[in-house]
């Protein structure tokens, strides 16, 4: 199976919390004559998670079950393998963003289209 979660609309809509659910926290921080600024992430709860962690989550939760099934001798299919692949893009400002990527690695690859 193969499935996209899109969203789209303008700044300051909503479409990454609907999509992660995570608020990010600005804070700055004086360094030398610098601030630094850097983009924590507060969760208050595990409810507050959005689409594509619950999407993720129901996925393994189904695994799970199925394995349970094949335990208990309820499923005869006993050879399944799975094979789970995950891409969390962003596209800002007309660049392409791996948010699953660590920030270095961010930094230094621009993602690019196929």
């Amino acid at each position: 199976y193969n499935a996209t979660i899109f969203a789209y609309g303008q700044t300051g809509s909503g479409k990454t919390f609907t999509m992660d659910g995570l608020q990010y926290v600005l804070e700055e921080r004086k360094v030398g004559k610098r601030t630094k600024r850097t983009h924590t992430v507060k969760i208050d709860q595990a409810q507050d998670v959005g689409i594509v962690f619950r999407c993720i989550d129901k996925i393994f939760e189904k695994i799970r079950l199925v394995e349970h099934e094949q335990e208990e001798g309820q499923d005869p299919n006993t050879d399944r393998v799975y094979s789970i692949k995950c891409s969390f893009l962003q596209i800002y400002n007309e660049h392409v963003h791996d948010l699953l990527a660590p920030l270095e690695s961010r930094k230094k690859n621009k993602v690019g289209l196929k």
